[in-house]
């Protein structure tokens, strides 16, 4: 959300979800010495569940230098590009 205050301040809320679900099974294999051949298998954990949910939102005030305005991009209170975009 962004919400432009006056020509030179506005006020910015970022948020982000990350909601991440998983399995893994953990395979330990036996190897005969010197050929490297595989021998055997040892499995464990199989299917077992592994994931996280992280949520978070940023208020943020910026403000523009006297004579800048802001149409097209946002800023964070250093007056530098805010990132728009989350990994």
């Amino acid at each position: 959300m962004d919400y432009q205050v006056t020509d030179w301040a506005q006020f910015l809320v970022k948020g982000y979800w990350h909601d991440w679900d998983s399995t893994y099974t953990t395979v330990r294999n036996t190897v005969q010495p010197g050929t490297g051949a595989i021998t055997g298998q040892t499995i464990s954990d199989l299917n077992t569940y592994w994931g996280f949910e992280d949520k978070a939102s940023t208020p943020s005030p910026s403000s523009l230098p006297a004579g800048h305005s802001n149409t097209s991009s946002a800023t964070t209170s250093s007056n530098t590009p805010a990132r728009t975009t989350c990994f």
